[in-house]
């Protein structure tokens, strides 16, 4: 996404990282991203719609918001603003742990 990817690709490639998983029995859940608004808002629409589409379309769980809580926080991110410190990393990990939980039991 920071990159400039184009949501379609980007969708192509975690359609197919997702059928390769199913094809071998694996659990797949996804972890949703919302891209910044420095691409456009047609970019930043047709990234956002991705994450749920292909939740919806593969029948699969969704945390909507990886980064919720830690996005855009600078006590919780390095000082290049965009990767999460320590700090940062446990609320990820914990949101992770919570829905991982929930899908899994």
């Amino acid at each position: 996404m920071l990159r400039g990817i184009s949501p379609e690709e980007t969708k192509k490639n975690l359609e197919g990282i997702i059928n390769i998983a199913q094809t071998k029995d694996i659990k797949v859940m996804i972890a949703g991203m919302i891209a910044p608004s420095s691409h456009g808002a047609d970019y930043k629409k047709a990234f956002d719609e991705i994450y749920p589409t292909i939740s919806k379309e593969y029948n699969i769980p969704l945390i909507p918001f990886l980064l919720e809580g830690v996005a855009l926080k600078p006590e919780y991110n390095l000082s290049d603003g965009m990767h999460p410190n320590k700090e940062g990393t446990l609320i990820i990990s914990k949101t992770l742990e919570k829905n991982i939980k929930e899908y899994f039991n």
